[in-house]
């Protein structure tokens, strides 16, 4: 399954083939290692880019996009969060110092 996260989230981060389409996340994201599961969570180590908001594009709905995409996957219940290898403890407010789950993260957008 690790392979398979990986190949959602790199394109995720890679944005929409369509031009009428708009891509979440700024330009340079990359993922800078592979998804890290262990149990029902999973390690998302992003680079620095990801701290940089696209324009038009909240963090809420740049977080639910990562969350949803990795917990859509059978087994996985929670996402970790990291940046250039470093844990991410808050991202424009939003508490990420704990393992993200459907039931911690009131902030998802639908």
């Amino acid at each position: 399954m690790d392979w398979y996260l990986n190949y959602i989230l790199e394109a995720l981060i890679a944005g929409p083939q369509s031009s009428s389409l708009r891509p979440v996340f700024t330009e340079g994201t990359k993922l800078l290692s592979p998804v890290a599961v262990n149990g029902t969570d999973c390690t998302v180590n992003l680079s620095k880019e990801f701290l940089t908001l696209r324009e038009g594009i909240s963090a809420p709905l740049a977080l639910s996009c990562l969350f949803r995409s990795v917990t859509a996957q059978e087994g996985i219940e929670s996402m970790t969060l990291w940046i250039d290898g470093q844990p991410l403890y808050s991202y424009f407010g939003l508490d990420t110092s704990v393992p993200l789950t459907a039931e911690n993260a009131d902030w998802l957008v639908p």
